[in-house]
This record gives C-alpha cells, sequence and structure tokens, in this order.
C-alpha cells in the first residue's frame, strides 16, 4: 500500500484538526445571528405596537376624564383641552390602523376602539341639544361613558397582547440562549477532544521519533557510539532512523579502528608507547587506591643494531615481530606488554610483588637465551638472540610513576653495561 509522506500526513492531521474550530466558529455565527435577528425583530414590534397604542389610550382616558366631567361636572370641563385631544386622537387612530399587528383581533381591535371613540364624540355632540329632556340626557351620557371605557380597554387588551409578544419574545431569546449554552460547550469538548486525539497522533508520528533522533545525536555527541534508535516508522522518519543507526554503526566500527590504531604498534600490534603510559599511570592510581604492588619489567633486544646492520632492516623487523609474538604469550593474561620505541619493550604486571615479577623475568629471559629466530629468508642459519631486562616494583622501589620507570630504565642500562642477556632489579644506589 502506497504511503502518504510526512508532509502530506502533517497538513492533514492540522487541516483535520483545525475542523471542530471552524464548526465551532460556524455554528456560533449562525446561531448568534438568529438570536440577535429574533431579539431586534421583537424590539421592533414592540416599539412599532406597543408604544403607539400606549399613547393613543393615554389619550382616550384623558379624553374621557374631559367628558365625565363636562357630562357630570360642567364647572370643571375645559373645552379647549377637549378640543385639542379630539384631532390628536383622530390622528392616533389613523397611526394605530396603519401598524403592522401579527395578529387580526389586534386589527379588529383598533377598529372597534375607533369605532367606540367616534360614536363617543357624536354623541356628545348631541348633548347640547336644548330639546333633550333629562332621561335621554342620562342615557346619552351613560353611551358615551361606556363607549369611552369600553375603547380604552380595548386598547388596553391591544397593548396586553403587544406586551405578551414582547415576553414572548424574551423567552424564545431565552431558549436561543440556554441552547447555546449547552451547544457551544458541548462542541468545545468535542472540538477540544478531536484535537488532542490528533495532537497526540502528531506526536506519535513526528514529535517522538524527533525527539529520539535527537537524543541519538546526542548521544553520539557525547560519545556514545554503540547508541542506536529504536525502529520509529515506516515513513521517512523511519527511514532517517534507519539511516541513523547505519551512519551510528559505521561510526562506531571506524572509530574502534582508529582507536586500535591510536594505541597498537604497527609492526608488533603490541601496545604502543602512547598506550602503555596510559596503562601505567592507570596502574600507578589504582595501586595507590588499593594499596596493592604491581611490577614493570623494561627490555630490549641485545645487539639489536648487528642484526639490522649486518641483515638489513628486514630481518630487524622480523627480529621485533618475534618478541612481540613470544612476550604476548609468556605473560599472564592480566600483564600488559608494549613496544615502547626501537626495539624496547614494557611489561605491567599487575597486583604482582617483586618476587613474583622476577620469577616472570627470568622465565622470558631463559627463553629468549636459548631460542632461535627462524624466517624463510634464512633457512638455514636461524637468529640467535638473547634479550636484557631491568625490573622494578611498586612500592618498593618507588612510589612515584617517573621515578619507578627511571630506576626500571637504570637496571635496564646495568645489565647492558654487566653483559646483556641478564636480569638487573631496580636499585636506589643507580639514582
Amino acid at each position: 500500500m502506497a504511503r502518504l509522506s510526512l508532509k502530506i500526513r502533517l497538513i492533514i492531521g492540522v487541516a483535520v484538526s483545525m475542523l471542530p474550530l471552524l464548526l465551532v466558529i460556524l455554528v456560533s455565527y449562525v446561531a448568534f445571528n438568529e438570536l440577535i435577528s429574533t431579539l431586534e425583530d421583537v424590539v421592533q414590534e414592540s416599539i412599532e405596537e406597543a408604544a403607539p397604542v400606549a399613547d393613543l389610550e393615554d389619550l382616550l382616558e384623558l379624553a374621557e376624564k374631559h367628558l365625565h366631567d363636562g357630562i357630570w361636572h360642567a364647572d370643571k370641563f375645559d373645552f379647549q383641552a377637549y378640543s385639542e385631544l379630539v384631532p390628536m386622537i383622530d390622528r392616533g387612530f389613523v397611526l394605530a390602523g396603519e401598524l403592522p399587528f401579527g395578529r387580526a383581533e389586534e386589527f379588529s381591535g383598533v377598529g372597534k376602539s375607533h369605532e367606540l371613540w367616534l360614536e363617543a364624540r357624536d354623541l356628545w355632540m348631541t348633548l347640547s341639544a336644548p330639546d333633550l329632556d333629562w332621561e335621554a340626557r342620562q342615557d346619552v351620557a351613560q353611551k358615551i361613558e361606556a363607549n369611552m371605557r369600553s375603547a380604552v380597554i380595548t386598547l388596553e387588551r391591544i397593548r396586553t397582547v403587544a406586551l405578551d409578544e414582547v415576553v414572548a419574545g424574551r423567552t424564545e431569546e431565552l431558549r436561543w440562549r440556554n441552547t447555546l449554552n449547552l451547544f457551544l460547550p458541548l462542541v468545545l469538548v468535542v472540538a477540544v477532544g478531536i484535537a488532542c486525539v490528533m495532537a497526540s497522533t502528531l506526536i506519535k508520528a513526528v514529535i517522538e521519533p524527533v525527539r529520539a533522533l535527537e537524543r541519538g545525536a546526542q548521544q553520539l555527541a557525547a560519545g556514545e557510539l554503540s547508541y542506536r534508535v529504536g525502529e520509529l516508522s515506516q515513513d521517512e522518519l523511519g527511514d532517517l532512523a534507519r539511516s541513523f543507526n547505519v551512519m551510528a554503526q559505521k561510526l562506531e566500527q571506524s572509530h574502534q579502528t582508529l582507536e586500535s590504531l591510536s594505541t597498537l604498534d604497527y609492526l608488533t600490534g603490541l601496545a604502543n608507547v602512547r598506550e602503555f603510559y596510559r596503562l601505567f599511570h592507570d596502574e600507578i592510581r589504582r595501586a595507590e587506591r588499593y594499596q596493592h604492588p604491581f611490577s614493570l619489567i623494561i627490555l630490549d633486544v641485545d645487539t639489536f643494531k648487528q642484526v639490522n646492520d649486518t641483515l638489513g632492516h628486514q630481518a630487524g623487523d622480523l627480529v621485533l615481530q618475534e618478541v612481540g609474538r613470544k612476550l604476548s604469550e609468556l605473560v599472564r593474561n592480566i600483564d600488559h606488554v608494549a613496544r615502547i620505541g626501537g626495539d624496547e619493550f614494557a611489561i605491567l604486571f599487575p597486583e604482582t610483588n617483586q618476587a613474583q615479577a622476577r620469577e616472570l623475568a627470568e622465565r622470558i629471559q631463559k627463553y629468549f637465551a636459548s631460542h632461535l629466530v627462524e624466517s624463510v629468508q634464512y633457512p638455514v642459519a636461524p637468529l640467535r638472540i638473547t634479550i636484557s631486562l631491568g625490573l622494578g616494583t611498586y612500592p618498593d622501589d618507588a612510589t612515584q610513576a617517573n621515578e619507578l620507570y627511571a630506576m626500571t630504565d637504570q637496571a635496564l642500562y646495568r645489565a647492558k653495561r654487566e653483559g646483556r642477556n641478564r636480569l638487573c632489579l631496580a636499585d636506589k644506589a643507580d639514582q
């Protein structure tokens, strides 16, 4: 199955993780728009319906009061004020008849109230007729007051209906708010959940592998060349991890090769002089810490210059290789043999006192005294070589590295002066 590249998967992951947020924004936008629109409609309707009807109702109540005074308390009747109210009420009914009522009973209510007003107004005019007797006057007065009261009550009902619509609008608004209060948190929870899942997926797919590679790079930088990154995935990061492991393996192999070359003598394969000094000083520190003895032998091949001058450097190299090989065979596994220059060799004997080291050194010296170096280049006359050795022991002879090495080296030169092919022990008298 074809695999998607890391770049495409990241783009898809980011896009999918953004969908819940886009959904929240879209739903919130639509819901709030509808809520605001509903609220605006309710407010506008309440202004267009309730306010003019309430004003007209107030005018009718005021006219009702004037008419009542005119009927029963003529001395208190303000004809001028009533005359000013009449055209205002007529205009109020005209405006009320043009209102965008939402119910038929509201239109009919305004019409009925208007009819009652007109009838009451006309009846008021008949009260001034001179031929109207007392009983007829009483009937007209009661009719006027009944009409005015009915007109006011009818407008009051219309205003109540308008107010009810306002309350209904408020209720609708509250319902939407409650819906949003429940829906939006739910959407947010779902969005956060999806985002967390996507984030976790991205972390597993990208961030964790990158961090694993980063840790690997840090380990390599710290010198841990054996560190390897685990199997990550089958995508580009997995390929990168595998390439990283191949690189780390090659670096480790190269480092091991370089380390081997830097510590081994190229001719004999023994430790070189640099490695010898490292081992020597490590042994000094270990002996100081645990108060254990160790011994050092420095030796060289007798008359080696003659071999080079007589038979050539190729024969000399053969002698050095044979000496190195046999020294490695004659010492113990815990001992260290090194070529420290020319035909000079050194042996470290850890945990070894002078008596034990002397026994080992004499065995080595006697072996070479009776050993012939055979070669295909000299099949007829094998080479006979001998060695001279100097032996020093920590802490019997010295407790400082430089001092122990110098005394052991002086013991070697004393063995040379005394006739070669022998072992001499370190002696403070040589200093």
